[in-house]
């Protein structure tokens, strides 16, 4: 018995795994929380979040600067601002989540939009400036003038949308729930799959990717589905070893250039070149999963963890991901400390990190070029992007 408390005092260091749900609260239909880490981990320990001490500023050391909105509502967006899309630097959309707000930007503000009474709102997409569709539930399309709610085909929330022309349209959503929109009304199509899709994109009509994953995002509730003009079915490349299998861990963004340049991100960045799914490094470790280490009977977070929640690209060498950077607090077990996360590919196969200059969790991003992008998340956070240093953006 003595050797074995000998032994046992020699263990004093345990990775464990602690898994937090990624569907918290609100983001249980749209999967992209206000802090929902953030408010997982304070459940745990019954510890408030750090504020900050400073405010933040209003342009980061890598040029991304804060815009505002004005609301026509008593306060501004309660839900965080989940997704964004334009046609053009001056005329940009983003929609917030579980209290309805759609936001547009002319070019120089941004102010909320009237619209049908809705549920809450996950994505948006549109053919042109007076033809854009909103999903969540139920659907919205604007038509220039005003946005009012389209028939619903299916039961539950749809969480994002893309399209190849406007009568070629597609959604994806809980439990597998895919909707298609002809130009003039929308169907329902069969997906193959009860996974949770959170995130579509195409090459064309004929050839569009869904990915998702339920629950905590774990390797066997994941799937990557491609569209071929006739039925949906689960893509799975080979890997280096060999195996046909598609990216582990939790998957919520997909982006490319071709069938053979195609990304995924949520626990890390995946590239599919057409035939073999490969890992690509990032400046920053592994996702949602978040290995403790326990020490002396006391758990600690290893090191920044990140997720990401999205991906946008003004080409194949030049490509953004955006999502949420968690670190431990010094001196305590579940304390965390968070901001926003961008990386940015210049097309080496490297994604680096770049300052946000926000503690809010960056949920959406979308561009008219590489030196016009804005992200999107929580706590009202709308960043814009224009290739210029700091100096150049003071006053804007």
């Amino acid at each position: 018995m003595a050797v074995q408390r000998r032994l046992m005092s020699l263990v004093v260091k345990v990775v464990f795994v602690v898994t937090v749900s990624c569907t918290f609260a609100f983001s249980r239909a749209c999967d992209n929380g206000d802090g929902v880490a953030h408010r997982a981990v304070r459940a745990a320990s019954d510890k408030p979040m750090v504020e900050a001490e400073n405010p933040e500023p209003p342009c980061s050391a890598d040029g991304w600067t804060k815009q505002h909105f004005i609301s026509t509502q008593s306060e501004k967006a309660k839900y965080p601002l989940q997704a964004i899309w334009g046609t053009s630097g001056s005329n940009v959309f983003a929609i917030a989540g579980g209290d309805p707000t759609i936001l547009h930007y002319d070019g120089s503000s941004w102010a909320s939009m009237a619209s049908d009474p809705v549920k809450f709102l996950c994505g948006i997409w549109g053919a042109s400036s007076s033809d854009i569709f909103a999903v969540g539930n139920p659907i919205l399309h604007y038509d220039g003038r005003r946005w009012s709610a389209h028939t619903a085909v299916i039961e539950g929330w749809l969480t994002a949308i893309w399209g190849a022309s406007r009568s070629n349209i597609f959604a994806v959503g809980e439990r597998g729930n895919i909707a298609r929109f002809d130009g003039s009304k929308w169907s329902a199509m069969n997906s193959g799959t009860k996974t949770k899709l959170r995130a579509v994109w195409g090459v064309s009509a004929q050839e569009v990717y869904a990915v998702g994953a339920d629950g905590r995002g774990l390797r066997h509730d994941n799937i990557v589905l491609r569209y071929n003009g006739r039925v949906w079915s689960p893509l799975r490349g080979k890997t280096r070893n060999g195996e046909a299998e598609w990216p582990y861990g939790e998957l919520n963004g997909i982006w490319g250039t071709s069938s053979t340049n195609i990304y995924v991100v949520g626990d890390g960045v995946w590239h599919f070149d057409g035939e073999t799914w490969s890992p690509e490094p990032t400046e920053v470790d592994g996702i949602c999963h978040w290995p403790l280490e326990l020490h002396a009977e006391s758990w600690r977070m290893v090191g920044p963890k990140g997720l990401l929640k999205g991906i946008w690209g003004s080409s194949r060498s030049d490509l953004f991901a955006v999502g949420e950077l968690f670190a431990a607090r010094p001196g305590e077990a579940f304390g965390l400390e968070c901001e926003g996360l961008i990386l940015r590919n210049d097309g080496n196969g490297r994604w680096k990190r770049v300052d946000s200059g926000t503690s809010g969790a960056l949920l959406g991003i979308w561009g008219s070029s590489a030196t016009d992008v804005f992200a999107i998340g929580s706590l009202d956070t709308i960043l814009h992007y224009d290739g210029k240093p700091c100096a150049a953006n003071d006053g804007k």
